[in-house]
């Protein structure tokens, strides 16, 4: 089996299993400043929750499956809830709450709750990783995995660090830090300056019993997959794990309509570090479209995650680009000859062994990474990281892939409907054109570059509004 894994690995190397780089991406050798390997995802929601990219972005529609990266906030109207996970870690959110992600990446979760609720369950914490939350009255820090709720306040309530398990200390009173243990609530009253004080209990809300409810069986540490990786608490519930000849263990989705083909149900946003980012309809559809290998085995289709025993690198969507086959580009022509919009680009999913090659701006050490963490067997030095634009022909996934008119990227539309009918003959045998520059948004949208914010403005002397919250959201605050 190994052999027959790094064979493929050097044919994807030679014949550019993935789409060739934008033209306004620098060369693979050039300095670079990686994204991070990192990202949590909004796992679930109920009731009305929004999203903002960055402080100018409007208020959008949260949408189950949305990568989570640094930047971003959220917020949850009355009655409405939402889950966030990152890696083992889930944070729930309560009604009428705003949480903005600061920083996220491989070792740091900052995060500021300008009002409402947030319980987090961490699971797991890596030497040198820290969560931090900042409150109207003080700076959070989760110093052990454990289960914490966090209430903001208002003027007339106080700030509450609620540990039921784990360790946490608050600072940013005139009296320096307070550690608040397992079973404990840490209390801060007042205006600046803040007084903190203990209770000896850890009274549950109705947050933590939601939250309780949505805690997976599967936090505990995974068989087949490294705990690391966001999104799969949902594996061993939506599908089945077998042992086969060709691949070793492969996971089945069990909820799939008849006809189901990867990266097909779901719609394309755009970000501004990993470019087109697939957000897939399914539940259950994280894990499995930022990491790992698709295959169609025994007339079904199987996901392979990489070795379990290294953190992986997510990527936005392993699928190779390529512009329409000949069929769907006279269709695609008619279509989208009155938009401005060129003619069909397709893709499919990457197989087993098949190399992705980023098109946003990555060095070469990350190529290398997010291939031998998603790829089981690989060997990195069959990696062709100088490879050019080359001609997408053999890889094993091509016969599935799917077409669109080019406007369904650039308008971030869901894909099944429009989805082009091209022969599967002729995507299996006709030669496929690499596709050298993906499509534009047609409007800003997710994931935006910009410098980290504080999304809540600040008071003169560093603290945060009690229940203020930023007056630009599309929903009144909590009367303080």
């Amino acid at each position: 089996m190994k052999s027959r894994i790094l064979a493929g690995v050097a044919m994807a190397a030679l014949l550019g299993a993935s789409f060739a780089r934008a033209d306004d991406a620098p060369a693979n050798d050039a300095p670079a400043n990686d994204p991070p390997a990192r990202v949590g995802r909004l796992a679930d929601l109920s009731g009305a929750v929004s999203l903002r990219s960055d402080p100018t972005q409007p208020w959008a529609v949260a949408a189950r499956n949305q990568p989570v990266t640094s930047g971003m906030s959220f917020w949850t109207e009355p009655q409405a809830r939402a889950e966030l996970q990152v890696g083992p870690t889930e944070l729930h959110l309560g009604d009428q709450s705003e949480l903005d992600i600061q920083q996220l990446d491989d070792q740091t979760f900052a995060a500021q709750l300008a009002q409402g609720s947030v319980n987090l369950d961490i699971a797991d914490m890596q030497p040198g990783e820290s969560y931090t939350v900042d409150t109207p009255r003080g700076t959070v820090t989760l110093q052990r995995p454990g289960e914490y709720r966090i209430d903001a306040g208002t003027t007339q309530d106080p700030t509450e660090i609620v540990v039921f398990s784990g360790e946490a200390q608050i600072a940013g009173g005139p009296d320096g830090p307070v550690d608040v243990q397992g079973g404990e609530t840490g209390i801060a009253n007042g205006t600046d300056p803040f007084t903190y004080t203990l209770a000896r209990s850890a009274d549950r809300s109705p947050l933590d019993d939601w939250a309780d409810g949505r805690l997976h069986a599967a936090a505990a540490a995974p068989r087949y997959v490294s705990r690391s990786m966001t999104g799969y608490q949902d594996l061993d519930g939506a599908g089945t794990w077998h042992e086969t000849p060709s691949y070793g263990t492969v996971w089945y989705p069990t909820t799939v309509p008849a006809g189901w083909v990867p990266y097909r149900d779901g719609r394309w946003e755009y970000d501004g570090r990993w470019g087109w980012t697939w957000v897939d309809d399914q539940p259950w559809g994280f894990a499995p479209f930022h990491y790992g290998r698709w295959a169609y085995v025994d007339d079904r289709w199987g996901w392979l995650p990489g070795p379990v025993e290294v953190r992986p690198v997510y990527a936005p969507a392993l699928v190779s680009f390529f512009a329409g086959a000949a069929v769907g580009a006279a269709i695609g022509v008619a279509i989208d000859s009155h938009s401005g919009h060129g003619g069909p680009i397709g893709w499919y999913p990457l197989g087993p062994g098949e190399i992705y090659r980023p098109s946003y701006r990555v060095s070469d050490t990350y190529v290398r990474n997010v291939n031998v963490t998603n790829i089981r067997n690989v060997n990195v030095n069959q990696i062709n990281i100088h490879n050019g634009p080359t001609i997408v022909e053999n890889g094993a996934n091509r016969r599935f892939a799917t077409e669109v008119p080019e406007r369904v990227l650039a308008e971030r539309q869901p894909v099944a409907p429009a989805a082009l009918q091209v022969p599967p003959d002729q995507l299996a045998k006709g030669p496929l054109t690499p596709v050298s520059t993906l499509p534009r948004p047609a409007a800003p949208t997710v994931g935006e570059p910009q410098a980290p914010h504080p999304a809540v403005a600040r008071a003169p002397n560093g603290r945060l509004p009690l229940a203020a919250g930023d007056p630009n959201r599309p929903h009144a605050p909590i009367a303080g």
